[in-house]
């Protein structure tokens, strides 16, 4: 009975799965992002894009990104059953597509893996942070560990809706440094290179006001920001 009630589903479709295999039917898994990348900012273009929206945004020569998915559809769903259903086990399967599929080349100087804080008032609504859990298991996987050390002392309005100068506004001076934690958590060096990870990956304003945050308190020399959705 409990087979029937909990049956092993794809995170994306939702097609039921052999018992030998997890998270992805073999055609979502098909579908990722991660080959169809800007060469300058590894921002995904699409393979018929014939320019970067992201590179006029970011210095390339600082920051990667990285996403599994598009944010569309059936992937969209994912992330609001994953969010607000509270299916803390999309994290572990996200991170599991992710590290089976990232050029671990490019993360092999990294120091830490840093999730995107969320507001307290969310974080009692869910009762977990989905950044969180997806660093996590990302680490567990590419064996780096994870430094939950950005705070958001500032209850934000949602983002969704908002265009990008309203995003820049409200997400504005709303998180700092845990300076005790970072202390006891980091190792000692004179620069760092991170991972920023978070679930979606709109207009950059959440990753840059976490950027903000690392460089008023360190040297920091590339950041690799790893997404499960970004919008294209």
């Amino acid at each position: 009975m409990l087979s029937l009630i909990f049956l092993n589903k794809c995170i994306i479709c939702k097609k039921i799965l052999p018992t030998n295999q997890n998270y992805f039917c073999d055609e979502c898994k098909k579908a990722t992002l991660l080959d169809d990348i800007c060469p300058k900012c590894s921002s995904y273009i699409g393979t018929n894009a014939q320019s970067c929206k992201h590179c006029a945004k970011i210095n390339t020569n600082k920051l990667l990104i990285r996403a599994i998915f598009p944010y569309t559809n059936l992937y969209k769903q994912a992330i609001f059953r994953w969010k607000y259903g509270g299916i803390r086990k999309y994290g572990k399967g996200f991170a599991y597509i992710l590290k089976e599929q990232l050029n671990l080349n490019i993360i092999k100087n990294v120091d830490g893996i840093i999730p995107v804080p969320i507001a307290k008032n969310r974080l009692i609504e869910r009762g977990f942070n989905q950044a969180y859990d997806f660093a996590k298991y990302l680490g567990y996987g590419i064996n780096i560990p994870t430094y939950d050390i950005i705070k958001r002392y500032k209850n934000t309005q949602k983002q969704h809706g908002k265009d990008d100068e309203q995003r820049k506004k409200n997400i504005s001076n709303s998180m700092s440094l845990d300076i005790n934690k970072a202390k006891r958590l980091l190792p000692k060096k004179l620069s760092y290179n991170f991972i920023i990870a978070d679930d979606i990956y709109t207009t950059g304003s959440t990753i840059q006001e976490c950027i903000k945050v690392l460089n008023q308190h360190y040297e920091v020399e590339t950041i690799i920001v790893l997404v499960v959705c970004i919008v294209i």
